[in-house]
């Protein structure tokens, strides 16, 4: 049995093609393992910043809500600490 020249020449671009296709999709897996990775680490160093923050706040509120200083803020002006001023000198309000 003879095999024909095209049949030859349409197997081996068969068997490039697919060799092709492997290697493109390798490629195009570790590219977005690579991307995948970057944007982990930008995420881990954004909870770091924001676990600090919380740590930041939680020792300002403790700070605030301690027995001294509500005994301080009970015998001083209510008008200097009021939650409103508190919050704002925070940041926390915004003036409309």
């Amino acid at each position: 049995m003879k095999v024909s020249i095209n049949f030859k020449i349409y197997s081996i671009f068969l068997a490039l093609s697919i060799l092709f296709c492997f290697g493109f999709f390798r490629s195009f897996v570790r590219i977005q393992t690579t991307l995948i990775g970057y944007d982990l680490g930008k995420l881990k160093h954004t909870e770091a910043k924001l676990l600090e923050e919380r740590s930041q706040l939680q020792m300002e509120l403790a700070k605030l809500t301690s027995k001294d200083q509500l005994l301080t803020m009970a015998k001083g002006s209510p008008a200097n600490y009021s939650i409103g001023s508190v919050a704002s000198h925070r940041g926390f309000l915004e003036a409309k």
